[in-house]
């Protein structure tokens, strides 16, 4: 009963690939968000399958590199604290801050497009 503009996101950690494959093609879901420990293999798979957007969310208090997401084949990355508290993270643990700003720029630029 969604307004037709909004996506339904499924935000999901560590569920069985089936489970989020189906939700999707279901149309239950729109777009699935992944929190866990899902790898390139597991996300390449639920975009292959079902031709929808994934999210994938990195704990930037275990990325030993600001890499790692950036290489992600997800269409959208999050940057999170893993905490569950909702607040904001210091954005000085990440060791780049010259590689942060550039990615909050691409970030905003695939925004804006995507609004387009």
């Amino acid at each position: 009963m969604l307004d037709s503009r909004i996506k339904a996101v499924g935000v999901f950690l560590d569920a069985e690939i089936e489970l989020v494959i189906n939700l999707l093609k279901e149309g239950v879901i729109d777009i699935a968000q992944l929190h866990g420990s899902e790898d390139e293999e597991y996300i390449n798979k639920v975009k292959l399958e079902t031709g929808r957007e994934v999210i994938k969310a990195f704990n930037v208090n275990k990325l030993p590199s600001l890499m790692i997401a950036e290489e992600s084949p997800a269409d959208y990355i999050m940057l999170d604290s893993g905490t569950g508290s909702g607040k904001a993270f210091d954005h000085r643990i990440l060791s780049d801050p010259e590689k942060m700003k550039t990615f909050v720029e691409a970030t905003r630029d695939a925004v804006s497009k995507n609004r387009d």
